[in-house]
């Protein structure tokens, strides 16, 4: 027979089973309502924050993008070359309590400018899984910081979207943060709990952000043969237009990465082309950075990640 006992505002389910020969074991509890579900959920929200864990996007939504969108199946935001989404795999109908679209274990709700989908950990379960969809040539990777960044090559170098998947966190029932981390696995995103300690049910919760911007990363002979271009041409001003810099004789590759650049709606070139020429000679087999939207100007050595993976 089951006993349910009511732990901190969540139910924890308790199987009490007699090893009498000839009777059955008691087979495990069905799942939870999802009344019960979003309760827990909205309770693991509230303690997240309050330790810190769950924050507001860093910046504002981008003039250019959409706001997030949540629906009942999940989380998506606007990336330069098309949407990215995180939803919750098959599992049953959603259905609307207050502010969140629950299943009988994902939530998803609009936090602010941001759009979460959380999941309620079951008995015995540390991880959770949701699907990715991402726009051709982008990829999901997880930075050194827990969060995902979205990345496309752009010729001799990459661009990191603002889009990005915020640094993931784990609640159990007394409000204790848990080690948690991101993997990415194929077009599928899993997020895994350490429950040493745990108590009562967990809550994880992916949150979709716009970030702190979109950035332009390559390698320092990239850039060290972009700068050479530049200078030679005559200097930044000589350049300083999309239809100027796709005329300087570099190779295809760098081509490319001009190409990528002007296709980002609101990018100050003078700018970037300035910092690049500025920065004087780059280290050959350094990865660097610049942020292109909002612009920047400077460029900064980076893990490799950055420039490899895709």
């Amino acid at each position: 027979m089951f006993k349910r006992v009511a732990l901190r505002g969540t139910v924890a389910a308790v199987a009490v089973s007699v090893a009498i020969l000839g009777i059955p074991a008691a087979q495990a509890d069905p799942p939870p309502p999802p009344g019960e579900v979003a309760a827990t959920a909205a309770k693991a929200q509230s303690d997240a924050e309050r330790a810190g864990a769950s924050k507001p996007a860093p910046t504002s939504i981008p003039p250019q993008a959409p706001p997030i969108d949540v629906t009942d199946k999940g989380i998506s935001a606007q990336a330069s070359t098309g949407r990215i989404a995180v939803t919750i795999p098959d599992g049953g109908p959603s259905v609307r309590v207050g502010d969140q679209a629950v299943t009988d274990k994902y939530s998803t709700r609009k936090l602010g400018v941001d759009g979460a989908t959380l999941a309620v950990l079951r008995p015995g379960e540390s991880s959770a899984t949701w699907n990715l969809t991402l726009p051709a040539g982008v990829v999901a990777k997880v930075a050194a910081d827990g969060s995902v960044q979205f990345q496309r090559a752009a010729g001799a170098g990459t661009i990191t979207e603002y889009v990005a998947l915020a640094k993931p966190w784990a609640i159990d029932a007394a409000g204790r943060s848990l080690p948690t981390s991101y993997e990415v696995r194929g077009q599928q995103l899993v997020q895994s709990v350490d429950t040493t300690g745990a108590q009562g049910q967990i809550v994880v919760d992916p949150r979709i952000t716009y970030g702190a911007g979109i950035y332009l990363n390559a390698r320092g002979y990239e850039l060290n043969a972009l700068r050479i271009a530049i200078i030679v041409a005559g200097g930044v001003l000589a350049v300083g237009t999309c239809a100027l810099a796709n005329q300087l004789p570099v190779p295809g590759p760098l081509k490319l990465l001009i190409t990528a650049i002007c296709a980002i709606g609101g990018v100050n070139l003078i700018q970037v082309f300035q910092a690049i020429v500025n920065h004087g000679p780059f280290n050959d087999n350094q990865c660097y950075q610049t942020r292109l939207i909002p612009s920047s100007d400077r460029f900064d050595g980076v893990g490799e990640e950055n420039c490899s993976g895709l």
